[in-house]
């Protein structure tokens, strides 16, 4: 009878190592269980941050794109001035000859 009771002694200490095995599961701990929601929330902000970025990005190349437009706009417009007060000047002492000219004459 004793042998019989150790047998089933031993059977139920193996059935309960068993158990234990079977429960210790990685998942189960609760300090995983933490790392894996901390990283689950990690990765749901890293995906907002990349959209801020690729927004952000966007803006940037839009101004980029608009201050390399105007900037060349600047320098058009400055050579055409530059022209048109050439132009100026030389017509101005065009008419200033002709006026001294006139006034030699008279």
């Amino acid at each position: 009878m004793e042998t019989w009771d150790n047998t089933i002694s031993h059977m139920e200490s193996l059935m309960a190592l068993k158990k234990e095995i079977e429960n210790n599961k990685l998942c189960n701990r609760r300090d995983v269980q933490i790392l894996q929601e901390k990283l689950q929330q990690i990765q749901l902000e890293l995906s907002f941050a990349k959209d801020e970025l690729t927004k952000a990005k966007s803006c940037y190349d839009n101004a980029r794109k608009t201050y390399i437009y105007l900037l060349k706009q600047s320098d058009e417009h400055r050579d055409h001035l530059k022209i048109i007060s050439s132009a100026h000047t030389k017509q101005q002492e065009n008419q200033i000859v002709k006026l001294r000219t006139a006034l030699n004459l008279a």
